[in-house]
Parts: structure tokens; sequence; C-alpha cells
């Protein structure tokens, strides 16, 4: 049952209360560094708090490069969240936390940013964090609540423990989504002497509703190949483009499996969540704009675009 249908026994931010002090949020500000220069991830279309980090720079990718994020809250009015009529005493101290999960990057943190004192001034809040290179794969879900940092003064309608929330579900929440092909493919090694350099593994039974990360499906990679450090390095423009082909392929063959033999309609509704099999391989179809007619037909549509992205002409 979700929590804004829960009986609560204390006093919480609730829409109205939110709106009297004045919450808001900025945009988020995405950013990476190639060789020392930042590269900011330009947000300004976006007009959702799902945001598909290939959609607006299609360069980025999680084994690459790492990524920052910061946003900034500001509370014009925080006095309205003290007091008898708001969450806690006016003596006491509240702060701003951001929990952080994603089931496929396989962790889960929660980080306090800021404190929030009694003020007739408004106040603004700022949240950052950077994720290291290969830290993200997937998803990742950002939430953030108000709780009660310090606790001198109590009040029967307010949180009567410090660290307790005193947020009606989440202030703002935010689903990003790193679904390039270098981002959410899983990738690991096998030793096979005299066998070949790449295959695909696939376990997964139910591509709707089992997630696309390694325990389901992976590019596994040869490692006593002779081709595996050439292809490991990525050093050169060949090397990058033998991995695309590959990871091209690859996803061609997961791509026909799940829509030519699995029989999944990638323009119809199926109850699942963005970190499915199915929800990627749709994904794929319609970023790459794929021709599943058959086999050859995906592949070829795949190693187009793939080509185009890395630096080819798309003919």
């Amino acid at each position: 049952m979700a929590m804004s249908n829960q009986i609560s026994l204390y006093r919480k931010i609730n829409d109205n209360l939110k709106e009297k002090a004045g919450i808001t949020v900025s945009m988020p500000e995405l950013y990476y560094f190639v060789s020392d220069k930042r590269e900011i991830i330009d947000l300004e279309k976006c007009e959702s708090n799902i945001i598909t980090i290939n959609e607006f720079d299609e360069k980025w990718t999680p084994s690459e490069h790492g990524l920052s994020i910061e946003i900034s809250f500001d509370i014009k009015n925080p006095a309205v969240l003290f007091g008898e009529d708001g969450v806690t005493q006016k003596n006491n101290t509240l702060a701003m936390a951001a929990h952080l999960h994603s089931k496929t990057s396989f962790f889960q943190k929660t980080i306090s940013f800021d404190k929030i004192e009694y003020s007739e001034n408004s106040v603004r809040l700022h949240f950052k964090h950077q994720f290291k290179k290969e830290e993200l794969r997937g998803s990742l879900n950002l939430d953030f609540y108000i709780y009660v940092k310090e606790l001198k003064e109590k009040f029967p309608l307010h949180a009567q423990h410090q660290g307790m929330s005193v947020t009606v579900d989440n202030l703002f929440s935010y689903l990003f989504i790193f679904d390039g092909e270098g981002s959410v493919f899983p990738i690991t090694e096998f030793e096979e002497k005299n066998g070949p350099l790449w295959k695909v593994n696939k376990n997964w039974t139910d591509a709707a509703y089992e997630p696309f990360n390694i325990n389901f499906v992976n590019l596994s990679l040869n490692t006593v190949h002779p081709m595996f450090r050439f292809l490991k390095e990525e050093k050169t423009n060949l090397s990058r483009y033998y991995m695309t082909d590959i990871i091209g392929q690859s996803m061609a063959m997961i791509i026909n499996e799940v829509v030519n033999v699995e029989k999944y309609e990638i323009n119809g509704e199926v109850d699942n969540s963005h970190d499915s099999i199915y929800s990627v391989v749709s994904y794929w179809v319609k970023t790459f704009e794929v021709n599943t007619a058959d086999t050859f037909s995906i592949t070829e549509s795949i190693l187009r675009k793939l080509n185009s992205r890395a630096g080819g002409d798309e003919r």
C-alpha cells in the first residue's frame, strides 16, 4: 500500500504544506569529464522526471565516463515547516536527504546533504553527487525527502525521534535511465582455449518481467582469445569499431529472440519495469529504428545506426 494511503501517526509535509512553504526544485544539472574537460548534458528540452541520458548525449557511456548530478532546492518560507502547525518545533533541525537506489547497479545509499532550521528567510539547498566510471548500469532512482536531524523539543503531533521522515511519499523523485549501447549491456568474461572471441548468454524465461542485468543476459568475452587484449584496451579506432560491431550483433540476437522467437509486440502494452529485458529491447528498436522483419534486417539496422554514432556515415 502506498504511503499516501496510510494513516500517519504524526504530521508530515503533504502537497498543501509543500505549497505553503514554497518548496521547489531546479532542473537537474548533469555533466562528466573527458580529458579534464567538463562536458555538460543539456536537459533544456527535458519535460519529465524520467531522464534517459543518451537521448540528450549520445557520446556518454558509463563504461567510459563518470557522471555528476547537481540539483538545487528552494524553500521560500521555511518557517511554515516549524511550530505546532508544522512538522517539528522551532528549536529542532530538519534536513534534506536523497535515497539513491538501483536494482541494475546493485546498490542503494542515503545521502544527507543540507539542514533546515527555523527562519523567516528563504533558503536554498544543494545536492551534488559524483558517480565513478562503470559504477552505473541500467537505471537509477533518486528520491528526495525531509527528515528530523536534531530533536530538542517534542510535540505530540510531531515525529518523536531523530531520523524520522516528515515527508508524505517523496518530495521529488527522478528516474535516470542509462540505455546507451555501452551502458546497459552487461559484459562478463570466460576462458575457453580455441573458443570464440565472444558469445551471448541468455538466461531469462520471461523478458517482460526479468531485469536486463548480468544474471539474465550478458555478452561474454573470451580472455584467452588472441584478440581479447586488442578488444579490451579500446585504444584505437579499429578496436572501438570492432567492439561496437560485437555489441551490435549481440543486440540483434537479443532483439530477434524477444521479437521473432518469443513474439513480443514492441508497440504492445506490457506491464513491465523500466529495466526489464522487454523494455530495453523496445527502447533499442525505437531508438535505432530497427527493421524487425528477420535477423538479417535487425542486424543491418543496428549496425548502420551504431556505425553512424561511432563516426561513420549512415547510408
